[in-house]
């Protein structure tokens, strides 16, 4: 699922009682220091979030759902988050 800045601006004031616009000014700058962080391939860690790291995968068989032939995806890099046990509990407890 892609996470976009603009989706967590809209949500996040929903959910506190800061306006869109405070929102946007203190959470813009993290938003961005992860991003950089992650591009040099550095663990980028949220105390009482979760950790954002990058990780190479390697190049694999596939295949063509049109012509279902044999094809080798090419190696990428994937951007993984783990959440902390402290957001894991409260999203459990919100079910």
């Amino acid at each position: 699922m892609a996470c976009k800045d603009v989706g967590i601006f809209e949500q996040l004031p929903s959910e506190s009682e800061f306006s869109q616009k405070s929102t946007v000014v203190t959470t813009g700058p993290h938003l961005e220091l992860i991003r950089v962080s992650l591009e040099f391939a550095d663990a980028t860690l949220a105390s009482g979030i979760g950790k954002s790291c990058m990780k190479d995968d390697r190049k694999r068989k596939g295949r063509d759902p049109d012509t279902f032939r044999d094809a080798i995806l090419p190696a990428r890099r994937v951007a993984t988050f783990k959440r902390s046990g402290k957001l894991r509990k409260k999203a459990n407890e919100e079910q």
